[in-house]
């Protein structure tokens, strides 16, 4: 039986909790760089990632649960290693937004759809702001 606060098990599970977060927080740099570029605030920009996007919580716990555990039953330095790592990775790397667009589509035409049956002018003008930002983002990249 596999026990997963030992050997090289979790450091397999950190770095696919820590692949899962990265792939997150790109998506959310994107949306937030696209909106950003087009004048919206954070707050709006957000309105493009997808309701699932919150699974990201889970992925965060996971990664520092194998941090700790990796720091417990290895050695400490291999914890601060692998954390500054992923951080770096996170912070110097570069935003695939073509990646993103096409979800970030379906989402906003998702949401356009749902404010204008619901009567929310306010609302569907928004995510048809940002859906007209965004086809001018998707020329860009």
């Amino acid at each position: 039986m596999i026990q997963f606060g030992s050997g090289p098990h979790i450091y397999i599970v950190f770095i696919l909790s820590a692949s899962l977060e990265f792939y997150f927080f790109m998506m959310q740099r994107s949306a937030l760089e696209l909106g950003r570029a087009a004048g919206f605030s954070d707050r709006d920009s957000r309105r493009m990632l997808p309701l699932w996007y919150l699974t990201v919580w889970p992925s965060k716990v996971v990664k520092w649960w194998a941090a700790i555990s990796i720091g417990v039953e290895h050695h400490w330095v291999a914890t601060i290693i692998l954390l500054v790592a992923a951080f770096l990775f996170q912070t110097f790397a570069p935003i695939p937004h073509r990646q993103y667009i096409s979800l970030f589509r379906r989402k906003l035409t998702r949401e356009i759809g749902d404010a204008v049956q619901s009567g929310s002018g306010v609302e569907s003008k928004i995510y048809a702001r940002l859906y007209a930002a965004l086809f001018e983002a998707s020329k860009r990249f």
